[in-house]
């Protein structure tokens, strides 16, 4: 640019400048002089007044103004000419192209201000050009993290479908965005004994999907160490406690089936989305006991209750992304839609088309406004 600007203007040398601290600061990005002039960048000095006058968007010429002239920069180098021109990105000015001369029988060309303000404007367009293409790189980057980012939660989740101990079970989960929030875990335990679990992350992006996968390590975890269920919940509170900020909490319905018992010892960590679908159809909202959702008090102490399951009942946990997905008119599909659809449900793979099918004609899309998880498990009793 500055090469350009010295050979097409005809002035004695080109600087591309720009401020650091307002005007009384000034970066020489680039410089450049013609073949006879001498002196060096060393020496540059541009007239803050010139530059101010430019700031306002305009090209500005200093014989044209005599206050420019005057000015105590102008006398001290010598300058007998002088054009600045602002170089614009959008509507900010990034820099300034200014050419001066301190022999004033130079013959600069006649055009020289409209070239200085051609060159200002392509360099404008290029610098814009570059940053577009930056941002580009960078959001092509940011997508191929947050495409890692949900492949390690996939493999933190079991297969959509299987026999994990005595828990018969399918699953579907949907991310709202590229990563999800959501969490579900199924565990082996000691004994005929399996823990399923379902859980929701408060707020959206990559911190909740960091949440959402301390949590579901922890708790795993957790179950495997420690045969007491609620105890496993009141470790893992303390520990999201400790590591999360106060609006990051967790809500979490985990249940633990016991086959040799006939029972499923549940806890509710604020969750609230879990019904139990009994033979022949009949269906009930689990109300059990639990607590606030994690994260929030680690001084929280959690309850469980103790639930008989005879063999063919099916213990149904969805996040909260389904019954409060809006339809294009703003009414939400609700929890009693879900119940509904699952009384007439056929088995665990009935569960999950039927919930998901009516979602997705219900929002009128097949993507959706929060993560949605829901999971069927049928005790092998």
């Amino acid at each position: 640019v500055v090469k350009a600007l010295v050979d097409g203007a005809g002035f004695g040398r080109a600087a591309i400048v720009r401020p650091v601290r307002g005007f009384e600061e000034l970066e020489v990005v680039a410089f450049s002089t013609n073949s006879t002039s001498r002196i060096a960048h060393e020496g540059l000095s541009p007239s803050r007044t010139l530059l101010q006058e430019a700031s306002k968007g305009r090209i500005v010429r200093m014989d044209e103004d005599p206050q420019i002239q005057q000015a105590q920069s102008i006398i001290q180098m010598g300058v007998a000419q002088a054009i600045c021109a602002p170089i614009m990105v959008g509507d900010s000015i990034e820099a300034y192209a200014y050419i001066d001369s301190q022999s004033a029988t130079s013959s600069p060309q006649k055009d020289a201000m409209a070239f200085c303000a051609a060159i200002a404007d392509l360099c404008g367009l290029a610098l814009s050009s570059l940053r577009r293409h930056q941002l580009e790189m960078r959001q092509r980057q940011l997508l191929l993290d947050l495409q890692a980012a949900h492949d390690v939660q996939r493999r933190l989740m079991p297969p959509e479908s299987g026999q994990i101990g005595v828990a018969k079970y399918r699953m579907h989960a949907q991310s709202g965005r590229h990563i999800a929030g959501d969490l579900f875990g199924i565990v082996p335990l000691e004994g005929q004994r399996t823990a399923v679990f379902l859980g929701d992350v408060s707020g959206k992006g990559m911190a909740a999907a960091i949440l959402m996968a301390t949590v579901q390590s922890h708790l795993a975890a957790a179950l495997r160490h420690d045969d007491d269920v609620v105890q496993c919940v009141n470790t893992v509170n303390r520990f999201i406690v400790k590591h999360s900020s106060e609006r990051e909490f967790v809500t979490l319905f985990l249940a633990v089936i016991d086959a040799g018992a006939g029972t499923v010892t549940c806890v509710d960590a604020g969750h609230g989305y879990a019904a139990m679908v009994r033979p022949g159809g009949a269906i009930e909202r689990l109300t059990v006991a639990g607590g606030l959702p994690i994260g929030i008090d680690a001084a929280c102490e959690y309850q469980a209750t103790t639930l008989p399951v005879t063999g063919g009942s099916r213990l149904v946990i969805f996040s909260d992304g389904i019954p409060e997905q809006q339809s294009v008119e703003g009414e939400e599909f609700g929890f009693a839609r879900v119940l509904d659809l699952l009384a007439q449900s056929g088995g665990m793979e009935s569960d999950i088309s039927s919930v998901t099918k009516s979602l997705r004609e219900f929002a009128e899309s097949d993507s959706f406004a929060d993560d949605v998880t829901i999971a069927t498990i049928e005790p092998a009793l």
